[in-house]
């Protein structure tokens, strides 16, 4: 391996894409572009070349490239995706439009259920039946099959999903569907429940085939689009993909499971999380990510980012796959637990006929963008409440490229919040501010408080281009007093793709009584197979073959009991102890988050789940704090104190002249609050009741006084 290789990361966001560059000798660069393209692979590419200049280096020099993107999200949400088509066994075409009996907002009796994907004229049923112990109950009609798929292709249908009743525990039919599309119908794309979602439960296995079939042809397309760009300016490395999981896998597999990719953001921030969590002691941790478009947060336990096994896309507030389901679209996949607000910067601020003041979840985008922009915004932004209140200031070029326009951020505040409410145009700044913090707040005690944890014992870390504004203040709500600002947290999820490892998930529905005699046996003879997929699947001759490491789980729950809760599998299963230990586990966990457990009821083994891993090319540089010290020497550069901003706080604290520093004139010794730290992708604040000290790894560490 040369000395001059480099990894790159790409993050596309709503507003801007971020770019991070890792060489091999721990270098990093750093690059935020403007979305001013609403073609993704344009914004990448111009970044791309930028930050090539700016390290002094050549296409060649770029050994890997890791990418996440909110492509497939947008997709779903808007509903924007190719026409897609469903197979199903007879008498279960009304799956998906019969869903789960929920009802998200509860006594609003006008709500409707979000439409399916797929509507039910494009959903096809076949003669077959599988059992629930996998015997053949009906063969396969494949005539029957044949003339449903002409029909589909002739109605538009360029992606079909095939899921068939107890397709989790015998494939073969539709393994058969897909032998025969790939023979007689190569135009379509297919995808298979048992290879997507082969899982108990057939609407939540349906919804998520039909997802990865949805945006599978968009993920295709765009990654294909993007390799030749990237390939016509000489950049010929592999292109690897962030999962929502939290590891990365190839291009190739990612567009066969493209359904694991759909909120990878999150997921990158947690794994940087994680690791520089690592280099400061730090275990347990919640993050604030707060970019342009949305806030999101994380739970960190014990240096482990936590996983769901089950989610939503499209609701209007997600909270790690439990409240308010029947909202979106139901996903059974493994995901990184996320809760995700509508209280980005550019989230609009409004006042509706009675009166009352809302945050959210509609966003002003990159273009317009907020008022302050000056780009033809015309609603007012949490970021233009920032702008009033002082926070942000037209000297200080946000992302390094856009200069904020203080009289139209104040005129659109003034005219569309402050005169509804009868205001003065600060107070009205205020108002919008408290409600976002306050909405960032309650995505936070979603993953910890209402998963049975103190959130008071977390440190709070904040990254993407306004955590670190709001970061103490939010921590104040929630009786947080530590709060760590990472370097470049505007930048931080492209960071933590280059510091995630590739990994690869496998799962299996299964039955098993724990009180069953052999049942450590036929779990361990389950694992084992599992893991001989993974060795299988793995390209022939990759280095993931010869390296690979693999960690057990398995879905536990009370006999009777919808819902499941995955629990790690550690040490030899045959032993008498085995069995005993896990429910243990299960029963500690059971109890966190739902306050009791019983050790009389019979506990089942739904699934088991093995995930196959080993290091990137790029964690195996994860940067050291010498190195992210160096990017400070660079990036902040000490300020001296000469200057300062007459800042709005909220009350008690009033209107203060706030010191401007760089983190570069921080150290050891606290500084005392109010001070606010402008950067090239956020701004710091520091609040008069917070003290500031700099790590060894450039993070700048508040303390709550």
């Amino acid at each position: 391996m040369k000395r001059s290789q480099a990894y790159l990361g790409i993050d596309t966001g709503g507003t801007f894409t971020d770019l991070v560059l890792l060489t091999r000798d721990g270098t990093i660069v750093v690059k935020k572009v403007d979305n001013l393209s609403s073609t993704y692979e344009r914004n990448i590419l111009r970044g791309t070349l930028d930050i090539l200049g700016d390290a002094g280096m050549s296409a060649g020099n770029v050994a890997q490239v890791v990418h996440c993107t909110t492509l497939l999200g947008n997709a779903v949400v808007q509903r924007q995706g190719p026409k897609t088509g469903l197979l199903t066994t007879k008498g279960f075409r009304d799956v998906l439009e019969l869903r789960r009996q929920r009802n998200p907002v509860l006594y609003d009796v006008f709500w409707e259920k979000p439409a399916p994907l797929v509507p039910r004229r494009l959903c096809r049923e076949v003669t077959e039946r599988i059992g629930a112990d996998g015997s053949i109950v009906a063969p396969l009609d494949l005539t029957e099959a044949r003339q449903e798929l002409t029909k589909l292709v002739r109605g538009g249908v360029s992606t079909i999903a095939v899921c068939f009743i107890n397709a989790c525990v015998n494939p073969v039919h539709e393994r058969t569907i897909a032998t025969l599309v790939a023979q007689e119908f190569p135009s379509l794309a297919v995808s298979i429940s048992s290879e997507v979602s082969p899982e108990w439960s057939e609407y939540e296995r349906t919804s998520t085939t039909v997802t990865n079939a949805f945006v599978k042809p968009i993920l295709r397309d765009y990654l294909q689009s993007l390799r030749r760009d990237f390939r016509e300016h000489g950049i010929t490395c592999p292109l690897d993909v962030m999962q929502s999981a939290g590891g990365i896998m190839s291009a190739e597999s990612a567009i066969e499971r493209a359904v694991l990719c759909l909120d990878s953001g999150p997921a990158a921030s947690a794994m940087a999380t994680c690791t520089l969590g690592r280099h400061l002691g730090i275990r347990d941790a919640v993050t604030l990510e707060m970019g342009g478009t949305t806030a999101k947060s994380t739970l960190i336990e014990g240096g482990v980012a936590h996983r769901v096994m089950e989610t939503e896309i499209g609701t209007p507030v997600s909270v790690g796959g439990q409240s308010l389901k029947g909202a979106g679209y139901a996903l059974r996949i493994p995901v990184i637990d996320a809760a995700e607000v509508g209280a980005g910067g550019g989230s609009i601020a409004q006042v509706d006929a009675e009166g009352s003041l809302s945050v959210g979840p509609e966003g002003a985008g990159a273009v317009p963008g907020p008022a302050c922009y000056d780009r033809g915004g015309t609603r007012a932004t949490i970021t233009d409440a920032n702008v009033v209140l002082g926070y942000l200031r037209e000297s200080h070029p946000l992302g390094g490229e856009i200069r904020v326009d203080g009289s139209k951020a104040e005129a659109m505040i003034a005219k569309q919040v402050a005169r509804p409410l009868g205001l003065s145009v600060r107070e009205a700044a205020h108002a919008v501010r408290t409600l976002a913090n306050a909405t960032m707040a309650r995505a936070i005690r979603a993953v910890s408080t209402e998963r049975g944890r103190d959130v008071r014992k977390f440190v709070l870390f904040a990254a993407g281009g306004g955590g670190p504004g709001h970061a103490a203040e939010v921590a104040r709500l929630l009786g947080i007093r530590t709060v760590v600002v990472p370097p470049v947290p505007g930048l931080f999820s492209a960071l933590g793709m280059l510091w995630s490892p590739q990994e690869y998930h496998f799962s299996r529905a299964v039955n098993v009584p724990l009180e069953e005699p052999r049942a450590g046996e036929l779990l361990g003879s389950l694992y084992r197979e599992l893991e001989d997929k993974a060795a299988g699947d793995a390209s022939p001759g990759s280095s993931f073959v010869k390296s690979l490491r693999f960690k057990r789980y398995a879905d536990l729950h009370y006999v009777g009991q919808f819902h499941e809760i995955t629990i790690p599998v550690r040490g030899v299963l045959t032993s008498a102890e085995a069995m005993p230990k896990l429910r243990r586990l299960f029963e500690r966990e059971h109890r966190k988050m739902y306050g009791y457990r019983s050790s009389e009821e019979a506990v089942d083994v739904t699934s088991v789940r093995a995930v196959a891993s080993q290091r990137s090319a790029s964690q195996a540089l994860r940067a050291a704090p010498d190195a992210l010290e160096h990017l400070m020497e660079r990036l902040y550069r000490p300020r001296g104190g000469s200057e300062t901003w007459p800042i709005r706080f909220a009350p008690p604290f009033g209107e203060l002249d706030v010191p401007v520093l760089s983190r570069g004139d921080l150290g050891d010794t606290p500084t005392a609050g109010p001070v606010i730290l402008p950067e090239y992708d956020t701004t710091v604040v520091v609040p008069p009741d917070f003290r500031a000290t700099k790590a060894q790894n450039g993070s700048v560490i508040l303390k709550m006084m």
